[in-house]
């Protein structure tokens, strides 16, 4: 109720074109027509993953890959743009879980594909769950609980991985190149 309230008044006391976060499974109908009404140029959606193992156990989200793609639409069918955000360098992300995420990605057309690398903090759930399951062996594991190696979100995370480089080149391309040349 607040954001159509907000949708009627927004454009006639401020009336400035505004970016803002939804998550995929809080975007209904409604909330696409009242951002897109308020004057919302623009949203940015956590993606995070597509796999749904790794956002289950890892990430501990609730939406699915049908959330997504539905959100994406919802906005594309309203002129407002959609970037997401996809997370590299998850602890178990797969070679097929990447190449899914291009393919989804080039089929669900949001206007940009953020990518971000995952730093792993000590005593958080994905570090338990990384030493646990063994991406993270005790060497590394002493290092990350001493603050050492954290390389930052949008280059590098918590460990090297040439393929997680790869597919961010590819998903940077997809911002500016037709489907078909990223598809070979």
């Amino acid at each position: 109720a607040w954001l159509a309230e907000f949708a009627d008044k927004y454009p006639r006391a401020v009336g400035i074109p505004f970016w803002c976060f939804v998550t995929p499974d809080s975007v209904t109908p409604e909330v696409a027509d009242s951002l897109a009404r308020a004057g919302c140029a623009e949203v940015e959606m956590g993606v995070q993953t597509l796999d749904p193992r790794v956002r289950a156990e890892v990430i501990q989200r609730t939406e699915d890959t049908a959330d997504v793609a539905r959100t994406i639409r919802l906005f594309r069918e309203r002129g407002l743009r959609v970037s997401t955000d996809y997370i590299l360098n998850v602890p178990g992300q797969s070679e097929d879980e990447l190449r899914d995420m291009v393919r989804f990605f080039l089929e669900a057309n949001p206007t940009r594909v953020n990518t971000f690398w995952m730093d792993i903090f000590p005593n958080t759930d994905i570090y338990r769950y990384a030493t646990r399951e063994g991406f993270i062996d005790a060497a590394h594991a002493e290092r990350i609980a001493a603050g050492d190696g954290v390389k930052g979100l949008i280059r590098g995370g918590w460990g090297e991985s040439r393929l997680a480089e790869q597919f961010q080149m590819q998903v940077f391309l997809m911002n500016f190149l037709p489907a078909r040349v990223i598809e070979t």
